[in-house]
């Protein structure tokens, strides 16, 4: 069997305002070094599955910005979705392309935006995932042992293991309340789900038809069509029709051939610009300072300004971004809310 890539290269940016815009979502941010996001999750690929093997599904706003940032995967690898319809769409139209490639693949699923500090041991996880999905034709999710209670990420209840590394979920929980997230966290049984999938093929393809079937129909028009002159229009029209759906909820949460492999690397879906502060180093302050910043009686602080000198003094807890599409000044514990900043610019027409 054939490892495939399906990296998932869409999102809206709204979180990471201002330094993100519809053209350019957080999986073009540079947080921990000169490399984006998306140019590390390629990266994290390297030795274990060839350029040319790599699909990347995106929308057309961001198509230009992916051939910049991608420019070692093969056009014809970069998908273009008419209208951004969540994960369970993406994932099917990379699958159908794949099938005319290699009909026997096992397919790894990930998003383009996401941390993870060890490479090895992310291949590692994958490699595993990735016998489990060929031993058991399971749908495969890799899970994340949880170092505290996070009420932003989603959750999985864990079975007993069914081989080494190996066990079966239970249920999903998606993003719960912090009082929730504690219980879970306290009872031992529950991993963070990160949004890493691996499957065979031919399962992903029966499991949609399963549970998804009218996500299905459209997938199959647009198979039959990828060599069709007017094949623009077939995506156009299947599209059009298809709901707005996570593969978590459209699918994850109603099969009953889920397991999950323990991934042992450090994760974070980087969710918030608080996220992005909590993965960086600290100065003797607790500051995360970038750019042309100056700071008395700062603590606890991300500041980033680097096209003009941004001055802060006597705050803590505080996340400022000086940029020129804007400045956002907001306290840490807010972070998550700096997506309706993009609401508001939206409605009054700001640019």
């Amino acid at each position: 069997m054939k490892y495939y890539a399906v990296i998932m290269a869409g999102g809206s940016g709204a979180k990471f305002w201002p330094i993100t815009t519809e053209t350019q979502s957080k999986q073009f941010l540079k947080v921990f070094n000169s490399e984006t996001l998306i140019e590390e999750t390629i990266g994290r690929l390297e030795g274990l599955i060839p350029n040319d093997q790599i699909i990347i599904v995106t929308t057309e706003n961001q198509y230009k910005a992916i051939l910049r940032v991608a420019s070692t995967i093969p056009k014809e690898n970069i998908l273009v979705e008419p209208f951004a319809k969540n994960t369970a769409a993406a994932i099917g139209y990379a699958s159908v392309v794949i099938k005319t490639r290699c009909e026997d693949a096992v397919i790894f699923n990930l998003p383009a935006d996401h941390y993870v500090d060890s490479i090895d041991k992310f291949q590692e996880s994958l490699k595993c995932a990735a016998a489990a999905a060929e031993n058991h034709n399971g749908l495969i999710t890799i899970g994340i042992h949880p170092d505290y209670p996070e009420d932003s990420f989603g959750y999985l209840q864990f079975d007993d293991e069914i081989e080494d590394g190996v066990f079966k979920v239970l249920k999903f929980a998606e993003k719960p309340n912090l009082s929730t997230a504690e219980r879970f966290v306290k009872a031992g049984d529950f991993l963070w789900n990160s949004g890493i999938f691996v499957w065979k093929l031919s399962v992903i393809l029966n499991q949609l038809e399963e549970n998804l079937p009218e996500l299905f129909t459209g997938l199959t028009k647009i198979e039959g069509a990828l060599n069709d002159p007017k094949f623009e229009y077939f995506l156009l029209s299947s599209y059009g029709q298809f709901r707005n759906l996570s593969i978590d909820y459209g699918l994850m949460e109603k099969s009953d051939i889920v397991y999950t492999v323990k991934g042992n690397f450090k994760w974070s879906d980087i969710g918030s610009w608080e996220t992005v502060f909590n993965l960086l180093e600290k100065d003797g302050n607790g500051n995360s300072l970038h750019g042309k910043v100056y700071t008395d009686d700062v603590q606890n602080s991300y500041i980033r300004s680097n096209e003009k000198v941004a001055a802060v003094i006597g705050v803590d807890n505080l996340i400022v971004i000086n940029h020129k599409r804007g400045l956002l000044i907001c306290s840490m514990e807010k972070a998550e809310e700096v997506k309706e900043i993009v609401d508001f610019l939206k409605i009054h027409k700001f640019n």
